[in-house]
């Protein structure tokens, strides 16, 4: 779990392409974690890099000092550890700074696909509310004004616009009351079990939640790999690394099956979780010994598609909800000046 202190994905990105230029450079890690980040105007940061610092001054392993302060997520500390403990810490840090680049990239995606729905059916619910509760009393002061009452059938098609518009604001905002019921219910531990069990059987967002997981997996489970990680720790790595418990199961179970003699390929297709496509170039990677270069080719490819998906997702919600915005903005509309032309006649 992700705790308040834990940096987000851009800063660890930047913090491993700094550690790793460092290293590259041949400057010891004590004395450039601290200089190389003094002209950054993020306060937080400066002092995380500068604890990291000190702490390797003070001889300890830099696996340590990251986890000391408490601001780097396990899977961090875990693979620099084995980086340490194989010699390839540098190649480690560029990794995860792809890694954690592509998770912001990822959750970017996902907050795009769920904020850009939920502004328009803001504007929506402005739109109609404007309409209902200022602009049709303002037009029947209008008619009282113009022609001192208006005829049933004018009253009718005013009642009906603003029953329309009524109908169609409690709509709205019954849908925002359960978005924020979803946003609550999904805090606690329980309830966000149960709405990742349901996000994985929603035809959209299991397309959705299928490549995302694919492409955590795949990026955890190349740099295990490549980083000198036996198959198992790869495997309880990747199983760490994603927030859908519901995956993070399924993967598990295929950890403990791995050596019952069925193909790595067939027991991800068989878990249901990741695209088939995704499952049989895995199981081509184990078969051929070049599992951790399959899962790193993978990854960008995934990372591709996740971004398509949620842009075809957007796509087909911006044209839907427009139209719900233009249908009631213009029966609320034709209700008001259907009655004003009549009577603008009757006066002519």
């Amino acid at each position: 779990m992700k705790n308040k202190n834990q940096l987000t994905e851009e800063e660890i990105s930047i913090f491993c392409m700094q550690a790793a230029y460092l290293l590259k450079a041949g400057v010891p890690l004590y004395d450039g974690l601290s200089a190389g980040m003094s002209d950054m105007k993020n306060k937080r940061i400066q002092q995380v890099f500068s604890s990291v610092g000190e702490s390797i001054m003070m001889q300890n392993t830099l696996e340590k000092s990251l986890r000391d302060t408490d601001c780097f997520p396990e899977y961090v500390c875990s693979m620099v550890g084995l980086g340490e403990a194989s010699g390839r810490l540098e190649d480690v840090f560029l990794s995860l700074s792809s890694y954690y680049d592509k998770e912001k990239r990822i959750k970017n995606s996902l907050k795009q696909a769920v904020t850009y729905p939920a502004a328009l059916f803001f504007i929506m619910s402005l739109v109609v509310s404007v309409l209902v509760f200022k602009v049709l009393p303002m037009f029947a002061r209008i008619f009282a004004q113009l022609g001192g009452s208006v005829s049933s059938a004018a009253e009718s098609m005013m009642n009906f616009g603003k029953a329309a518009g009524i109908f169609a604001l409690v709509i709205i905002l019954a849908v925002m009351a359960a978005a924020v019921f979803v946003i609550i219910y999904g805090k606690s531990e329980k309830g966000k079990v149960k709405l990742e069990k349901t996000a994985i059987k929603m035809p959209f967002i299991r397309d959705i939640v299928s490549k995302s997981s694919a492409v955590r997996f795949a990026s955890a489970m190349s740099l295990a790999l490549s980083s000198g990680s036996c198959l198992d720790e790869a495997m309880t790595m990747a199983s760490d690394v994603m927030e859908n418990s519901v995956v993070r199961e399924k993967i598990n179970a295929v950890k403990n099956d791995i050596y019952s003699g069925i193909s790595f390929g067939a027991l991800l297709e068989k878990v249901g979780v990741f695209p088939a496509m995704f499952s049989r170039m895995a199981g081509i990677g184990m078969k051929t010994g070049n599992l951790d270069e399959a899962m790193k080719r993978l990854s960008g490819i995934y990372a591709d598609e996740l971004e398509d998906s949620v842009s075809s997702l957007i796509g087909a919600v911006e044209p839907i909800l427009v139209g719900i915005i233009a249908l009631v903005v213009g029966m609320i509309l034709v209700s008001v000046l259907l009655p004003l032309t009549g009577v603008m006649a009757a006066i002519g």
